[in-house]
Order: C-alpha cells, then structure tokens, then sequence
C-alpha cells in the first residue's frame, strides 16, 4: 500500500522489516497449528483467515497487502493411525460435498 507523501511508484521493506514479519508469521503460524488439530487448521489455511491476522499483525512493521500462504513445512509428524486417517479422509469429504 501506498504511504501519504510517497513519490516512488515502489517501496520496499528494509531486511531488518522482512525479518521482523518472518519471525511475527511464524509466531502466528505455530500459535495456530499448537492450538488446533488438524483439520481445523487446514480449514483456516483455505479461506485465508491466517493471511488476514498476518496482515494485521504486521502493520506497524511495514505496511502489507494480499498476504496469502503460500507453503506450511511440517515439524513434527501428526499421530495418525489408520483409523485416524481413514476418518479425517472419510470427513474431508463430506465436508467438501457440503460447500
């Protein structure tokens, strides 16, 4: 987003900004994914709700716009049985159909 007096057509954040955002994204990342199970979180990940909080969050640092995720890495294995993963898979579906 433009800011009030800008000349340049383009701005860019400075390295100490984007490391800044980095390190406020994963916080908000990990915060989520600790609190929910799986599937919720992969819920929130679709409609960009997650996006939307980052954006918010990282205002005072730099003024961002359009913030989408792009990747999620995995650091720990989710427990998942069998059984567990024949559930979620069975539930995915049915929730799909829905929308």
């Amino acid at each position: 987003k433009r800011v009030s007096k800008q000349i340049k057509k383009a701005a860019y954040a400075k390295s100490s900004q984007v490391r800044a955002i980095r390190k406020k994204m994963v916080d908000i990342m990990t915060k989520e994914a600790s609190t929910e199970d799986l599937k919720s979180f992969v819920n929130k990940l679709i409609p960009d709700s997650i996006g939307k909080d980052i954006e918010k969050e990282c205002m005072d640092i730099y003024p961002l716009h359009d913030v989408h995720i792009r990747k999620v890495k995995v650091l720990k294995k989710p427990n998942l049985t069998p059984v567990n993963l024949w559930i979620f898979m069975v539930n995915g579906r049915h929730d799909r159909r829905e929308w």
